[in-house]
This record gives C-alpha cells, sequence and structure tokens, in this order.
C-alpha cells in the first residue's frame, strides 16, 4: 500500500492549529496608570501559584499605557504585581499569591489611579 505525502494545504491547517492553540494559552492585557507617578509592573505566569518568578519587570511612567503578555499556563489570565517605590501597591486578598497580585484575563485591561488604587475592566 503507497502512501501519499501530506499536501502543503494540510501541513498549513496543522501549523495554523498549533499557534492557534499556543496564541491561546499566551493572554494580552494591558495597563494604564492614571496615578501621577511611575510603576513597576510584575508578570507572572497564569499558573504560579506563589508568584515567585516573574515573567517580566517593566516600569510604567505616570499617564502612561502599556501591553503586557504572559503565558497563561492553560488558565487564560496573567497575574501582576505592581510596585511603587518597593511597596506593593495592588492586590486582591481573594485573587491571587495570598493578596500579592492580582489577575488579569487575556484581554483585559488593568487601571491604576489615585484615588480607587487598582481594578480590571
Amino acid at each position: 500500500m503507497l502512501h501519499r505525502p501530506p499536501s502543503a494545504l494540510a501541513i498549513a491547517a496543522a501549523t495554523s492549529a498549533l499557534f492557534t492553540m499556543d496564541a491561546s494559552a499566551n493572554p494580552r492585557f494591558s495597563v494604564e496608570n492614571q496615578a501621577d507617578a511611575k510603576v513597576k509592573i510584575l508578570v507572572f505566569s497564569g499558573n504560579d501559584s506563589t508568584c515567585a518568578i516573574e515573567e517580566k519587570s517593566k516600569p510604567l511612567k505616570a499617564g502612561k499605557s502599556k501591553n503586557f503578555g504572559c503565558y497563561g499556563g492553560g488558565k487564560g489570565r496573567c497575574k501582576v504585581r505592581v510596585m511603587f517605590k518597593g511597596t506593593r501597591v495592588c492586590g486582591d486578598a481573594n485573587s491571587s499569591c495570598k493578596g500579592t497580585a492580582i489577575k488579569v484575563k487575556d484581554g483585559g485591561h488593568l487601571v491604576l489611579s489615585n484615588e480607587d488604587g487598582c481594578y480590571v475592566e
């Protein structure tokens, strides 16, 4: 019995499926700093239960916005810690990493402000 080699279309479809699955595993979100001070954004994997090793650490100036992403670990979210002069300023006791981080889902928008603290839209 002879086997035909896979067609280019079949290879392209399989490759596309792999990239689609990978994209869904890597959530993207934005952070908007409406506060009047520069902060540091620490991003953790969606499945990092202790927030021990950040994937990214970036400064965010007052009045600026920036897009971030992480390895979602099948959770469809990232965990984010916000620091101001070495002190955590964002966190939710019911959220993540013993209240030291906040969960942001794929497509989410984290807003930092002087009046309202941190919240996810």
